[in-house]
């Protein structure tokens, strides 16, 4: 059974205060629920778009952290 567009794909996906694998993960999961219905509605993209963003954000801060203690990391786009 399919759900309806647009419902329960808005969430809250701002950052998790020191919990950048949580943010992550709630970034991944709004990104996979906006898109689960196949057509997303304007809604679903605007909240998977908030998504993706966030979702970088907290990829760039986990580079930072692990620059930080010594572990290298590798931009697999350049």
């Amino acid at each position: 059974m399919r759900a309806a567009a647009g419902v329960g794909t808005r969430e809250n996906v701002s950052p998790v205060a020191r919990d950048t694998e949580t943010t992550l993960q709630n970034s991944s999961a709004q990104i996979s629920r906006a898109y689960a219905g196949g057509e997303p509605t304007p809604s679903d993209t605007r909240a998977a778009s908030e998504a993706y963003r966030t979702e970088a954000s907290a990829q760039d801060q986990l580079a930072v952290q692990q620059q930080g203690n010594g572990t290298r990391t590798v931009d697999v786009l350049a």
